[in-house]
């Protein structure tokens, strides 16, 4: 099948179809032709298509593991104690770095099969990323269905005046959130020190504020704010808890006083939302 040109002109349901079709055939036959499924399959180490033999691989490993030992060996207080061990490995690491040179020199000869090597690297990097946005879009349907079908669930008990859904072996159940959202219903309520504020200045601006503290605000403008919703839940959740103490052990004008006194966060709220749990 050859590729239609289209021009400039929207494609029709049946033109995407075959498309998508042709270029789907077109990836399957170059992934065959370089048989990349096959290749990918085989672990990194395995260098002998492309003639590296595994003792060199075996002595760059052995060398990062002499140097790794040492690092730590020279790094402890008392190393003193383990001169003889340290003399040691740097015995076996010149030994590797004299087997390394040696090697490299041998592998003059091997240019060609080293570049198709980093070549292939790069093709299967492609390849391998490819792969993966797949399987992320493959995930990402299963999570909108599994949202999907979890609306329908809760939407369906909320009409039946329900919590849950059970079955002999199963039970569907709406659980509220155990982390509350903070909603900031009045902003110009909210205390100053559950704000924070986002200054832009000059350099030159900011010598100067490091030497005339006092002057502040005489040059610097509010850019952002941010309300600090963290703190500002912690404070709800805790007032919440004392109400619910004072409650439970006062009456009469002693609550109303205590309650008084509890502090809150005016111009804020918690927001506690719902998920389905399935059981």
């Amino acid at each position: 099948m050859s590729t239609t040109d289209y021009g400039m002109r929207p494609l029709t349901d049946e033109e995407r179809h075959n498309l998508a079709t042709h270029l789907s055939n077109q990836l399957a036959k170059e992934a065959r032709k370089n048989n990349m499924v096959e290749i990918a399959k085989r672990p990194p180490e395995d260098m002998s298509l492309f003639g590296i033999e595994q003792h060199q691989i075996d002595l760059l490993l052995f060398r990062q593991d002499c140097l790794e030992r040492l690092a730590i060996l020279e790094a402890d207080p008392a190393k003193e104690e383990a001169a003889e061990e340290i003399g040691e490995i740097r015995a076996e690491l010149e030994a590797a770095d004299l087997a390394i040179k040696n090697v490299a020199g041998q592998e003059v000869a091997k240019v060609d099969r080293c570049a198709n090597l980093l070549r292939m690297c790069d093709r299967m990097q492609a390849f391998c990323k490819d792969e993966r946005d797949r399987l992320n879009r493959k995930a990402k349907r299963w999570e909108a269905v599994k949202e999907s079908v979890e609306n329908v669930v809760m939407e369906a008990l909320a009409l039946a005046d329900r919590t849950s859904f059970d079955s002999p072996t199963n039970r569907l159940r709406v659980q509220r959130n155990s982390s509350p959202r903070v909603e900031i219903t009045d902003p110009q309520a909210v205390q100053d020190r559950f704000i924070k504020v986002t200054l832009e200045v000059t350099q030159d601006r900011w010598k100067q504020m490091r030497q005339a503290l006092p002057e502040l605000s005489e040059f610097c403008t509010v850019k952002d704010s941010t309300f600090i919703t963290g703190t500002i839940a912690k404070v709800l959740r805790k007032a919440a808890q004392e109400e619910v103490a004072a409650r439970e052990t006062m009456e009469g004008s002693m609550l109303e006083k205590t309650l008084k006194q509890i502090e809150r966060v005016k111009g804020a709220q918690l927001q506690y939302g719902k998920h389905l749990r399935c059981e």
